[in-house]
């Protein structure tokens, strides 16, 4: 069985930028307590896997401080390189990937019923163990003021 690496790193990536976003008040309140603790539990493996690794360490409190497109980039090459570091990157990745998988199916419900404030999209892109691995990319829809014609 194998695990597609770049895409298990960037959906551990997917799944916390709303966490990131939002909060973690606020992404409990839209995204439920399942979808909460999962994301919790998912962001202190990370956290664990980074400590003592400096730019491991200061690349995911960049994401936390501002998950732009380029932290969020970042942060998927750091996790993406200790998904394969050797002794332990396969066990990071047995660890990791469970909570993924059950996050997917959740944020993207949450996000389909928070009417049409995210945008979704996800694509089956390889196998953990007996279940399929998705990437999902969960995005806020930026809201526009309409202007008054006067």
């Amino acid at each position: 069985m194998s695990v597609d690496i770049s895409a298990l790193a960037t959906s551990v990536v997917a799944v916390l930028t709303p966490y990131l976003v939002k909060g973690a008040g606020k992404f409990a309140e839209e995204f439920g307590k399942d979808a909460y603790e999962k994301t919790g539990a998912l962001l202190a493996a990370l956290r664990r896997r980074l400590a003592g690794k400096p730019k491991g360490e200061q690349t995911l409190a960049n994401c936390e401080a501002a998950p732009t497109p380029e932290n969020q980039t970042a942060l998927a090459q750091v996790v993406e390189g200790e998904l394969v570091a050797e002794p332990d990157g396969a066990a990071f990745a047995t660890e990791i990937a469970p909570l993924v998988e059950a996050l997917t199916p959740l944020l993207r419900a949450a996000a389909t019923t928070a009417g049409g404030q995210f945008v979704i999209s996800a694509e089956t892109v390889g196998a953990v163990g007996p279940h399929a691995q998705a990437t999902i990319h969960i995005t806020e829809r930026s809201r526009r003021r309409k202007r008054r014609k006067e």
